[in-house]
């Protein structure tokens, strides 16, 4: 579980994730050595991303899964071709989702998507 999120202190701590699953400390989190960060940087600003992200993040923290993912799969179709940064943050977090859900095989493939989003970024 903990293999596909790391903190910039080093070693995980997944009470210490979990309580950080909020808009003003998810950007201390990595997944896949992507800095959530530099993802949250660049222009996720708007009322509307905010409000996805917190809802998706409430259903992590009460360890709603299949709402998270439902949560991440809608909003991620709308945010493909204008938000390419948005589009992958999301990625990442279904990746995340899919991994704390026990589904390592969705969590692999959505991971790599994530990271081709982020390549192309860069």
């Amino acid at each position: 579980m903990a293999a596909l999120i790391e903190q910039r202190s080093g070693a995980i701590d997944l009470e210490q994730v979990n309580a950080q699953l909020n808009l003003e400390q998810l950007s201390t989190l990595s997944v896949r050595g992507v800095p959530l960060d530099a993802l949250l940087q660049a222009g996720l600003a708007s009322i509307e991303e905010r409000a996805i992200l917190k809802r998706g993040l409430a259903y992590l923290r009460r360890r709603k899964y299949a709402e998270a993912a439902e949560w991440w799969l809608l909003n991620r179709r709308k945010s493909h071709i204008t938000k390419a940064r948005l589009h992958c943050l999301l990625t990442l977090l279904l990746a995340l989702t899919y991994e704390w859900a026990g589904d390592t095989a969705r969590a692999r493939s959505t991971t790599e998507e994530a990271l081709q989003i982020f390549a192309f970024l860069k």
